[in-house]
């Protein structure tokens, strides 16, 4: 009720989620008090994804020598991390998902009752936090089903009794509170209904643009593949097709290293950290049909089969890492984001690839080898892309400036971005008064926060990947009814900090309404550096 009621952080209305995050970062900001501000969301970020590496270790660790499941999940470290640089929704889902994961891989043997209901629990809240865990609960159950397959868990009814207890408390309660209908509209349609995405984009992602037209990604596991297969039947020279496959997989970094200066990877960033995805991702798909194979009636009797019966992974394992790298590119910005979804994907990988070379082919420094240019590699995707993708501002050499801001403190920028922000809060603080109603529009989230100025509208970003008609139309009758004294527009987007795409107001649904209520009855006052001030006529 009270998240429906704008009483968030960034005081939306709309936010197109359910709830568990907003509650996760209230508790944050009420246990930091004043201290809260920005920097406050990256620690709680830095924290989080520490978690997500350590229930990553010990899942591996379940199946594996501490030694071997810490060198799998290091480079998780430096791959987990690319883009994010705060808290939110994904990698919540993610850790709540990974510590239900934990107990059932740790729960093999014996089940019992209260764990399982706990990590059913678990699942739950993670679909709190991301709608697409559903996929987990369901494929958690399938798995469960499919046993003899899978090893999935065997009382598989009590982890779902589990997750609809969760899931079905909070539901019931946002029932009772009389607004069901609308929780369910912000939550699970809003998206959906600013931005329709096709059946294929939902199956097939962005992974056949950078695998073959954009990035040609496929290089890698295919190099991989081939590789690998010309190391394991060629044993003693082993290290020849290797080192042929460390050339391959390194020239996949020098278009990388040039630094972003739009806020998201360039195409060279995204070929490496694509490549690095399918790469992991064939990997366990692999290893997964392997490994059910190697339960199927009429091949468990071959030796192969019992050897990997007896000293590899249960098949549910690298299932559930692949399908979680998949899930997470199940997104409205598909590929960029996939690697939120491989803590476990490649501690998992690597994993294989040093148990399978150790029973299937015992060259022992190509056993240490191939793991090693794997996951050397995807460390090294992800340093790289961390590395020239900061934030939305530009190269890391050149983020030497502050912010005059209190809110603002401790972050550094472009000095042309802080010069923005410090001229659009001054112009705000010259026109308006604390508490004042205003609008910035249509990216104004971080002014309303530093100046503390109250939203006239329900919504603090009007992104038109996420903006309904509806809520627009709204937003109009909002400002009609009570129009603020004075509205800022932003001539470009907040992240187009060289000012080179003019936003274009009238080619937008969700924007052209707001932006002719303003133009009939404001006038222009004043700009400040692609910010236009105008005061209600």
């Amino acid at each position: 009720m009270r998240i429906l009621h704008g009483q968030v952080a960034y005081r939306d209305f709309y936010y197109a989620s359910p709830p568990l995050t907003l509650f996760k970062e209230a508790g944050v900001a009420a246990l930091l008090g004043p201290s809260y501000g920005f920097l406050a969301s990256r620690w709680a970020f830095a924290i989080e994804v520490s978690i997500g590496s350590v229930l990553a270790f010990f899942i591996v660790r379940r199946f594996t020598s501490p030694t071997l499941a810490f060198l799998v999940t290091l480079p998780t470290i430096f791959f987990t991390t690319v883009l994010y640089a705060y808290s939110n929704f994904n990698f919540d889902a993610q850790i709540l998902f990974l510590g239900a994961f934990l107990i059932l891989v740790w729960e093999l043997d014996r089940e019992r009752w209260p764990l399982m209901l706990l990590a059913g629990m678990l699942c739950g809240l993670a679909f709190l936090a991301k709608p697409t865990y559903l996929a987990m609960a369901v494929g958690i159950c399938g798995l469960g089903i499919l046993r003899p397959l899978t090893q999935g868990p065997r009382r598989w009814p009590l982890f779902a009794a589990g997750f609809g207890a969760v899931v079905g408390a909070v539901f019931l309660a946002i029932y009772a509170s009389g607004i069901w209908s609308q929780f369910r509209s912000q939550s699970f349609g809003q998206l959906l209904q600013a931005r329709p995405v096709s059946r294929r984009q939902l199956v097939y992602q962005d992974w056949p643009k950078w695998l073959f037209e954009t990035g040609h990604g496929i290089v890698a596991p295919a190099a991989a593949a081939v590789l690998l297969a010309l190391a394991a039947a060629l044993r003693r020279v082993a290290l020849v097709p290797l080192a042929a496959l460390v050339v391959i997989l390194a020239l996949f970094i020098p278009p990388a290293l040039q630094s972003s200066t739009i806020g998201i990877p360039t195409d060279g960033q995204m070929t490496l950290l694509v490549g690095a995805l399918a790469l992991i991702l064939a990997i366990n798909a692999a290893a997964s049909v392997v490994l059910v194979a190697a339960r199927l009636p009429g091949i468990r009797e071959r030796p192969w089969a019992g050897t990997v019966r007896d000293r590899m992974f249960p098949p549910m394992v690298p299932i559930v890492a692949t399908v979680l790298e998949y899930l997470h590119g199940v997104d409205l910005s598909s590929m960029r984001f996939a690697y939120v979804g491989t803590f476990l994907a490649v501690p998992v990988a690597l994993s294989l690839l040093y148990t399978g070379w150790r029973l299937f082919a015992p060259a022992a420094v190509a056993r240490i080898a191939a793991p090693a240019v794997v996951g050397t590699f995807v460390a090294a995707a992800g340093i790289v892309v961390t590395q020239g993708s900061p934030y939305l501002d530009g190269p890391r050499s050149e983020m030497t400036a502050t912010f005059s801001s209190a809110r603002l403190e401790g972050m550094r920028t472009v000095p042309a971005n802080a010069s923005h922000v410090d001229g659009v809060v001054a112009a705000i603080e010259r026109y308006t008064s604390s508490g004042d109603r205003t609008l910035v529009f249509p990216d104004g989230q971080v002014y309303y926060v530093v100046t503390g100025r109250d939203n006239a509208t329900k919504v603090d970003w009007y992104d038109i990947l996420a903006t309904t008609p509806a809520m627009t139309a709204e937003a109009t009758q909002a400002l009609q009814e009570a129009p603020p004294r004075w509205i800022f527009v932003q001539e470009y987007n907040e992240s187009d900090i060289n000012h080179t795409d003019r936003l274009d107001f009238e080619s937008q649904p969700a924007w052209k309404p707001i932006f002719d209520f303003i133009t009939a009855n404001y006038e222009l006052v004043s700009s400040e550096d692609g910010v236009d001030a105008y005061r209600l006529k």
